[in-house]
């Protein structure tokens, strides 16, 4: 039976026939399992634009194909955005999308911060690949010290995972909840085997999108880095960029995605590690979208509860509203143990952006692409 049984490719011209190209020829002479060599041949035959959905995939299927990349088996990999949906057994891949051009005006660096293109980023659903994030350094060193003690492996290794004492007697500290449109980080303190999850994610992931039929799925992606990392991404941001048929830039919002709750169950009897919608409502009466995430923990279960803020409006500019784009320590680096920051240290501001200095680097980033697609017409009237 074929790894992959069913496949689909959206946005493909029907006519278009794909034939093997020398990287497929070649790959065929790898050696390579059934699963890596017709995820080489998609990938090759993949355009701008198109996605191509695989069906039927398991957790073991997708482990297959990550020690075929680590062993340069994969040449376009690095080229690709992926989203391993493990719950469904879907794979979708696809190019970087043309929106994520609008992400380099909100890009920063600062000290003990790197910053990733497309870094997949392991979920308890699954995979992805972010717009844009970014990593908190010391995750790595916090990681390397986690798996010497603990040991370290796949989500099927969590069985016989051992169980800290600390992870069956301590609740979270504090409190366990925080306003819904407050930007504020919920600190949990106490680390766990599940939590190396999170020294494998970034702390904050950007994504962007212009066209209003995405915006759906793009709240549903950002609500999903929040809640399937299990607060492992403190912040997500939504940012939503408004053109008109002409490419001219009409508007610019975005919104902040973070876990407001988590709550701790000695039992759970519904789905694990399943992204789920519920109702809530706005300090000021406004409904907004939640959506929570239950991962077992050790011998306990904990549900978080994520929310996006109200949205913040760039352009048109409003004398009324905040008037600078904020990132704040606490939003890029993670509390640990050895090294508990003060309250005064997580809230300073370590990035601030004028909401001018945005527009005008998005309207320039417009103008080039207007340019660009008149010359792409000037090029295919020639052609005919």
């Amino acid at each position: 039976m074929e790894a992959f049984p069913q496949a689909s490719i959206s946005r493909r011209d029907p006519h278009d026939e794909t034939t093997l190209t020398q990287l497929s020829i070649v790959s065929q002479h790898l050696r390579l399992k059934p699963f890596v060599r017709k995820f080489n041949e998609a990938a090759e035959a993949l355009k701008p634009g198109e996605y191509y959905t695989f069906n039927g995939v398991t957790l073991k299927d997708f482990h297959t194909l990550d020690r075929a990349v680590n062993k340069f088996k994969v040449p376009l990999w690095d080229k690709l955005h992926i989203d391993f949906r493990k719950n469904e057994g879907v794979l979708i891949i696809h190019y970087t999308p043309r929106d994520n051009f609008f992400l380099m005006p909100f890009i920063f660096n600062i000290p003990g911060l790197s910053v990733w293109g497309s870094s997949n980023t392991p979920l308890v659903d699954g995979e992805k690949s972010p717009g844009i994030c970014f990593m908190d350094n010391g995750d790595q060193q916090a990681r390397t010290n986690y798996i010497r003690n603990f040991g370290g492996g796949h989500e099927e290794d969590d069985n016989e995972a051992p169980i800290l004492e600390s992870e069956v007697s301590q609740d979270i500290e504090g409190p366990t909840s925080v306003d819904v449109d407050d930007i504020r980080i919920l600190e949990e303190k106490e680390f766990s085997w599940r939590d190396r999850w999170k020294f494998s994610s970034p702390t904050l992931v950007m994504e962007v999108g212009c066209s209003p039929s995405d915006w759906q799925s793009l709240a549903l992606t950002c609500a999903r880095w929040v809640a399937c990392s299990g607060g492992g991404i403190r912040m997500s941001i939504e940012i939503h960029v408004y053109v008109d048929e002409e490419q001219n830039l009409t508007g610019i919002d975005y919104r902040y995605w973070r876990v407001i709750k988590v709550e701790v169950h000695c039992e759970f009897n519904g789905k694990e590690n399943f992204l789920e919608r519920c109702d809530g409502v706005h300090s000021d009466g406004e409904d907004t979208p939640l959506y929570t995430c239950t991962m077992r923990v050790g011998a306990k279960f904990k549900t978080y509860t994520v929310a996006s803020s109200k949205p913040r409006i760039i352009y048109p500019a409003s004398p009324e509203g905040p008037q600078t784009f904020k990132i704040r320590h606490e939003h890029l680096f993670r509390e640990r143990p050895d090294h508990i920051r003060s309250p005064s240290e997580r809230r300073k501001v370590v990035h601030e952006l004028d909401y001018a200095q945005i527009v005008e680097q998005i309207q320039l980033r417009l103008l080039y692409r207007r340019g660009l697609n008149s010359l792409n017409q000037r090029a295919g009237r020639i052609r005919h």
